[in-house]
């Protein structure tokens, strides 16, 4: 087992190592950074990445609203931070022993270089930890109000939660969701920090539009544009016409052999969730 941290300030530092049975302590002198050498400038800028960093910068201001900062409970065998019944984090669990802050904010929506949630967004957060904790796994119970799922046609099994990571949002295994008296308690567990979502989630339904016989050489317009989506939206198409594939909301093929000839028809939303269907024509 190893563990990685940044040391912000100079002096002795004390690390200290527990296991059920025994402990050990070290002192580790932390000197002074030298200052590095002023980097050369370069004719040609490079070029920009396209993809923003996750940051644990806070959001504009204007975006920000709810803020709460705790001290970490280290215990035995573990750490626990434990927020306001306001907060949209109800705990954050550790599974080795770390001191220092985490800081949530509840946000009205993602900042602009994270951009919006798949499906049917219902709450936002930022979760800040200290620096050694920025990339190790933790327990996480994520909170979303009543406010916030007032209006909103959702069904409390649909919600998800998600983590923006390297550009994106991908889904977090949702291990329970609980309703409690001033809204849910969704359990998770994410394997670092940045901005967090909820937001409803379900299968599409893919629907084919197509005639049920034709005449040999007749051509012949599949259409998807029926699918749906409850909460998010159908974002590819892929129509497999008897062994033949075709992209897009619609596909127009030609039925040169008399028969019964299979259509298949995959829709995917923004969420990654698929569905299939199947037709015949003959």
């Amino acid at each position: 087992t190893s563990l990685a941290f940044e040391a912000d300030e100079t002096g002795d530092l004390e690390v200290e190592m527990a296991s059920a049975d025994d402990s050990d302590t070290i002192t580790v002198t932390v000197e002074e950074d030298e200052p590095a050498p002023a980097p050369t400038p370069s004719p040609r800028p490079a070029p920009a990445d396209p993809t923003p960093p996750d940051t644990d910068e806070p959001p504009a201001e204007n975006l920000i609203d709810f803020e709460e900062t705790v001290d970490l409970d280290v215990g035995e065998d573990r750490s626990t931070a434990t927020f306001d019944a306001a907060a949209p984090v109800d705990t954050l669990t550790f599974d080795i022993r770390i001191s220092g802050t985490v800081t949530t904010r509840s946000l009205t929506a993602p900042p602009t270089d994270v951009g919006e949630t798949p499906g049917q967004r219902t709450a936002v957060t930022q979760i800040s930890v200290p620096g050694v904790a920025e990339n190790l796994g933790a327990d996480l119970r994520l909170r979303v109000s009543d406010e916030q799922l007032a209006g909103e046609d959702v069904d409390v099994d649909d919600l998800r939660p998600l983590r923006f990571s390297d550009g994106e949002w991908e889904q977090l295994p949702a291990e329970s969701v609980t309703e409690t008296d001033d809204g849910v308690i969704i359990e998770t567990r994410t394997p670092g920090f940045t901005f967090f979502g909820v937001a409803a989630i379900s299968e599409p339904e893919a629907v084919i539009d197509a005639p049920a016989e034709v005449t040999e050489g007749d051509e012949v317009t599949l259409d998807a544009s029926g699918s749906s989506d409850r909460y998010g939206e159908i974002v590819d198409f892929e129509w497999d016409v008897d062994g033949e594939t075709f992209t897009g909301e619609t596909a127009t093929v030609t039925l040169d052999e008399p028969g019964e000839v299979t259509v298949e028809l995959t829709v995917e939303n923004d969420a990654g969730e698929t569905d299939t269907a199947v037709a015949t024509i003959d």
